[in-house]
Order: structure tokens, then C-alpha cells, then sequence
């Protein structure tokens, strides 16, 4: 009962299982679109039979015919049962009545049960646009669906290009049929051919060459598919090759990424960034090969590789108002952020509905484990992009100037201690090479502080010589 197809489909059907006590109300356990839609076009029929002679559903109405499944589907309900499904219906309404009619129509049902599963990713805010759109023509998504299912030929659910020429090659039929043309006829025929050209290319947002009914809302109320591609950075600038393993015992490649997406690109950085692409300032310029993969040129900027991550109907002001009241304040400042584990994977889900490909996250997963995440806050300073942390942004997330603010100290102060970042080689006691911070300098020796990747423990160590302690910056300098 709480997938709230079984209102009407499953009144008519022959389950009979016996679900005692067993009454899910949540929205949230829906079917999934792909079987959904193809259903809808049978549905009507049910729709219009418990609908009654207005064609519509009331709250009243509803609540019976709910009960009357409930009732055969999990035998007596009891008064608790009937005062869940009133509170579901009132839930379901405020969901689904996009005209607030205070009655469901078919068109409302079949457009709420069409996007139940979008509701993040391309089409996540349709419900409110529809709103809005319904208070300013209130026949508008009737028009809409019936436009769809004219264009749906077989009844699946989808259009291809295939069903539009038929569709068309049908309206010219209908058209000269009696040898003259009309002028709405010419409209019509003229506004189909347009379509025709256009809404593959502005509508079809998963790129699977067909459309469904809610990217054909989307293109029909104005909203065009914008791309969304993630650009790649060694933030290292090569010394991930020395840095993985001193840490883990492994080579790995140091890769951050930024989102390019209505022209800029957006990118964490003690701050949520947005700036022009590439961000060659922050974390130099973007990889063209990563893990031996050619990168294909964006459909926005053909000098840049990126990643191809498909495209969104979110519009910039909608974007941007997400990041400042749902991202910025949880990720602001050096100590709430955590360049080795969060990317841009938020901002891409919100727009795609999907995260970014697995691959990136190498790096972070594998600094999700043991003290390696003790000495975190000197990587995420050292590993780069944190230079512009403390500025101002404008409303657009623009950095309001360019002065480079600067120093691991507090950073690394909250590691391994206050001192000098060295790295320490050839020492007795100490395997391999490690990352340390000088506590004490005397006499050409040193006590330094450093992450053993044997033992996996912080440890101390006194009598280093200071000719074994060299520079964080010639790890650069050597790579």
C-alpha cells in the first residue's frame, strides 16, 4: 500500500498475500520509473473507473479506495490503519494536486508518478515549476501529456525520433486530407517540425535518444540541458608518486577535480569556488591522461579535457542559491573541509543525479583509514588548492581579489606539531622515507615528530641529523 501505484493497480489485482499488521505509508517506496512509465499508459482506463463521472479523485475518494486495497490486501484494518492512510492521502495530495484543486486529475497522477524518481538530478525541481506554471495557465500540463501520448506511439512511456516522424507524416495526413491546409494546421505541422529538430538535442538530458514525459515538461517550459563535465588536477604536481608511498606503502596519483557547468567552474577549497576554467592557479593545469585514459574536449570549451558526466535542467540562479544555503556553510573553513575525501561528488549528484566515476576516488579512499588521517590537515594544505580559503566571494562565488593568503603553520601545528614540514630520509631506525615536523633543533641535531607507515603510529625521534631533513619543496623539485 505504500507504493502509491497500488491504489489503483493494485485494487485490481489478484494479490492476496497476507501482510498482517504490515501497512508501509512512505512516499518514498515507490516503483522504479523504468517499470512505472510503461504502466501509465494502461492505467487511465483504472484511473477514469474509480474516478468517477467528474474524472477526478477527492480526498474522500481516495481515502475509499485506499482502504478498499489495504482491506484486500492485508485483511481488517483497524482504527489506527484507517487514521494512517487518512494522514497518507493528506501527505499524497499535498504531493500530487499541482493545481491545488483540493481533486486529483489522470494528469496530475500520471505527471507525479512519471518524476517520483527524479527527485534529484536533471529534473529534481519540475513539481515546483509545474506549480508555477499551472497558476499562470492551469490547462497547461494537461495540454502537455496529451500532447506526449500523441506523440507515443507504441505506448512505452518514451519517444524516439522514429515516433515524431510518425507522428508528424500522421498530422499531415490528417491535415490535407480534404485538400486545404488551415492556418492552425500549418502552426501545428510548422511547431512539430520544430520540436522535431530541437528537443533531441535540448531534451534528451540522459542521451539514450529517446525522451519521457518529464524531459518533455522540462524543454516545454523553457528549460534547456546544460552540460556537466568535471575537470581533472594533479594537486600534487607530481609528488604523489613520493607522498603515497611514504604514506601507504603505494603509488597513487593525487587527482582533485572541478565542475564545469554553466560556463565556470566550481571546485572545494576551504570555500566552495567558482571561477573561469581552467583553475590552473589553485592546482595547475587539468590532466589530459589520467590512468592512461584520453580525456575528450568539452562541449563548452574545446581546449579543456574533461570527463563527460551528462547534463542538468537545474538553472544557474537555482544552482547557486543550493550551493550558498545547502553546501557553503558545511564546507566553509580549512578545519570543516577535507580536499582527500570530499571532491565535487555533492554538486555533481545534485545536478546529474549520480555521482562522479569511481576512479576519482581512488585518493580519497585511501586515505580513509588508519593514523594517516592524523597528518590530513598538512596534506590538504600541502597537496594544494587552499591559497584562496580565507577570501571574500561575491554572490556569484567569485573570489573578490586575488591575494594569496598563506602558511601551513596552523595546519600543520594541528598534525604533528609546531615546526618546520621536513621530509626525513636515510636514517637509522627510520624506514624508508617519512613526513616530519621539527620540535627541537640543537647542535646540527634534531627531535622531530613524524608518521611511521610500518607501525601506523605518530611517533618521536630524537638525534636526527638536521642534513636528513630536507624541505617539503624539494619533493617538488625532484619530480
Amino acid at each position: 500500500m505504500g507504493a502509491i501505484l497500488s491504489l489503483l493497480d493494485g485494487c485490481c489485482s489478484n494479490d492476496t498475500r497476507n501482510d498482517a499488521n504490515k501497512l508501509p505509508m512512505t512516499l518514498e517506496r515507490l516503483p522504479p520509473a523504468k517499470k512505472v512509465r510503461p504502466l501509465l499508459c494502461d492505467l487511465e482506463e483504472y484511473f477514469m473507473e474509480y474516478a468517477g463521472a467528474d474524472a477526478q479523485l477527492d480526498h474522500d475518494e481516495l481515502c475509499m479506495i485506499w482502504e478498499k486495497c489495504a482491506l484486500k490486501k492485508v485483511g481488517k484494518l483497524n482504527d489506527d490503519d484507517k487514521a494512517l492512510i487518512r494522514q497518507s492521502v493528506n501527505v499524497f495530495f499535498h504531493e500530487i494536486d499541482v493545481d491545488k484543486s483540493g481533486k486529483l486529475t489522470y494528469h496530475e497522477f500520471a505527471a507525479f508518478m512519471m518524476g517520483v524518481a527524479d527527485n534529484k538530478g536533471p529534473l529534481q525541481d519540475m513539481r515546483k515549476h509545474l506549480n508555477k506554471a499551472l497558476k499562470e495557465d492551469p490547462t497547461r500540463m494537461s495540454k502537455l501529456i496529451e500532447q506526449f501520448k500523441a506523440w507515443d506511439k507504441n505506448g512505452d512511456g518514451f519517444v524516439t525520433p522514429e515516433e515524431l516522424d510518425s507522428h508528424l507524416q500522421d498530422l499531415q495526413t490528417e491535415a490535407s486530407a480534404d485538400g486545404k491546409i488551415t492556418k492552425s494546421e500549418a502552426e501545428g505541422l510548422a511547431t512539430i517540425t520544430k520540436m522535431k529538430d530541437e528537443i533531441f538535442k535540448h531534451a534528451d538530458v540522459d542521451g539514450d535518444g529517446k525522451v519521457d514525459l518529464w524531459e518533455v515538461m522540462a524543454y516545454m517550459l523553457g528549460r534547456k540541458k546544460q552540460p556537466v563535465e568535471l575537470l581533472l588536477y594533479d594537486i600534487s604536481k607530481g609528488a604523489a608518486a613520493k607522498l603515497g608511498p611514504l604514506l601507504l606503502g603505494k603509488k597513487i596519483e593525487a587527482v582533485h577535480s572541478g565542475v564545469v557547468v554553466f560556463e565556470s567552474e566550481y571546485w572545494y577549497g576551504g570555500k566552495v569556488f567558482r571561477s573561469n576554467p581552467p583553475c590552473e592557479k589553485a592546482f595547475g593545469m587539468p590532466l589530459t591522461d589520467p590512468w592512461g585514459i584520453h580525456l575528450v574536449k568539452s562541449e563548452v570549451r574545446e581546449d579543456l579535457p574533461v570527463v563527460r558526466l551528462g547534463y542538468t535542467f537545474v538553472t544557474h540562479e537555482e544552482f547557486v542559491t543550493w550551493l550558498t544555503t545547502n553546501v557553503s556553510e558545511r564546507y566553509t573553513g580549512i578545519e570543516k573541509y577535507d580536499l582527500l575525501t570530499h571532491s565535487c561528488n555533492e554538486i555533481v549528484t545534485f545536478l546529474t543525479g549520480q555521482g562522479i566515476p569511481d576512479k576519482i576516488f581512488e585518493l580519497q579512499k585511501s586515505f580513509l583509514s588508519g593514523p594517516v588521517i592524523a597528518i590530513r590537515p598538512f596534506l590538504n594544505r600541502h597537496l594544494g588548492g587552499f591559497a584562496d580559503a580565507e577570501k571574500e566571494l561575491d554572490h556569484n562565488l567569485f573570489a573578490k581579489d586575488s591575494t594569496d593568503i598563506g602558511g601551513d603553520a596552523d595546519s600543520v601545528a594541528k598534525s604533528l606539531g609546531e615546526g618546520d614540514v621536513v621530509i626525513v630520509e636515510g636514517v637509522e631506525g627510520i624506514s624508508g622515507v617519512v613526513i616530519a615536523t621539527i620540535l627541537h633543533e640543537a647542535d646540527g641535531k634534531c627531535e622531530i615528530k613524524y608518521y611511521d607507515p610500518d607501525s601506523h603510529h605518530i611517533t618521536t625521534k630524537t638525534g636526527v641529523p638536521k642534513g636528513k631533513c630536507k624541505s617539503t619543496s624539494s619533493i617538488h623539485q625532484s619530480v
